[in-house]
């Protein structure tokens, strides 16, 4: 009786032990795992027998597919629906942090923080003590992947009290030292990976011009502008930058829409134009000329936010000429929801052909 009393009791603490690493489980968390990009959005919540994966920046959980898992002693299973479970870690958990390690090398395979922010740039405004506010420009197309580990380069940039404070991927740096010494490398082949940039909105236009020549300079051609809605949601406007080797004036054509952003106003051909009539003017050119090409400069003073603000009021007047098109030919609102060859069609009628240009 006393050794059943004994076993009895070991059993009690062994399911106390388990239940209490279950309850410590459950929550959200951010992968931060050493070798992988040093800025990473990997979000994981665990509920009490199943959790849901993120890649995105934002905490937004219902539609995800759920995967089940159960705790044996120090392992953690994972699988699908049917309970087969093909994943298996041995893992630990010390105060705020969830560490998974691989079973057969004992390696550290992911490495958790517990992430208790409204989303992840709030994370690192936290950690790097800055205090980044994003545009908003509303909801965008694409959800923001600004921490990503695919090698994609990101830039914080911070600004108050004039002064300008800088990380690339993850580094602290200065704009003095990215514009003159090798941080970027040159040739960059892979056409679909992306520099991130997480701007502070009165940033002056200057600074990200610099910056962008710089990516421009090491090959580098797509880039996407982290934004944030209402809810702090964030999105992605992502865009392709210009060769450094524009030279539009001696072949620009006649019918090219030009017109400038500054601080204050905006120029058509010179000519002082308000924003609800240059948009309309650019439709009307979309729709007379739509291989004809959609130039502007920005000048030096202008705010980064007016900055995004105007790009998406760009990309969106390209979408409702598409969008017309499509209305008009096949019945739909929207050109995106139509098959994957008729869609591509109309891109292919209606390209989006702006170009920032570097210089006046």
């Amino acid at each position: 009786m006393k050794y059943y009393l004994l076993f009895l009791f070991s059993c009690i603490i062994l399911l106390q032990c388990e239940t209490s690493k279950d309850e410590q489980l459950k929550g959200t968390w951010m992968n931060i795992t050493p070798d992988v990009f040093n800025i990473h959005s990997s979000v994981i919540k665990f509920y009490d027998n199943y959790y849901v994966y993120k890649s995105e920046t934002n905490p937004i959980w219902e539609s995800e597919e759920r995967v089940n898992f159960t705790t044996k002693e120090n392992k953690l299973y994972a699988g699908d629906d049917d309970l087969r479970f093909n994943e298996v870690f041995r893992f630990t958990i010390e105060k705020d942090t969830l560490k998974l390690f691989d079973v057969v090398t004992d390696s550290l395979a992911f490495y958790f923080i517990r992430f208790e922010y409204t989303n992840i740039l709030h994370y690192y405004n936290t950690k790097y003590n800055i205090n980044i506010m994003l545009p908003n420009v509303g909801e965008l197309e694409y959800r923001a992947r600004i921490m990503d580990d695919t090698g994609d380069n990101v830039f914080l940039m911070d600004y108050s009290n004039d002064t300008i404070t800088l990380y690339c991927n993850g580094n602290k740096t200065s704009l003095d030292t990215l514009l003159h010494k090798k941080i970027l490398p040159d040739d960059y082949s892979d056409e679909f990976r992306f520099n991130h940039c997480v701007f502070h909105k009165s940033i002056p236009y200057f600074y990200v011009r610099a910056i962008k020549k710089e990516i421009s300079k090491a090959s580098y051609f797509r880039i996407a502008y982290a934004t944030s809605d209402e809810n702090d949601i964030l999105y992605e406007l992502p865009s392709r930058l210009p060769s450094l080797e524009q030279d539009l004036s001696k072949n620009r054509q006649i019918n090219c829409f030009l017109f400038e952003i500054c601080k204050n106003k905006l120029l058509h051909h010179d000519a002082e134009i308000s924003e609800d009539k240059l948009i309309e003017k650019l439709i009307n050119s979309i729709k007379s000329s739509p291989e004809a090409t959609c130039e502007f400069y920005v000048h030096d003073d202008v705010s980064y936010g007016y900055y995004i603000y105007m790009l998406n009021n760009i990309v969106n007047a390209y979408r409702k000429v598409r969008n017309d098109y499509a209305k008009e030919k096949y019945g739909v609102e929207d050109y995106r929801s139509l098959d994957e060859d008729t869609e591509e069609d109309i891109r292919e009628r209606i390209p989006m052909n702006f170009v920032e240009l570097w210089d006046k």
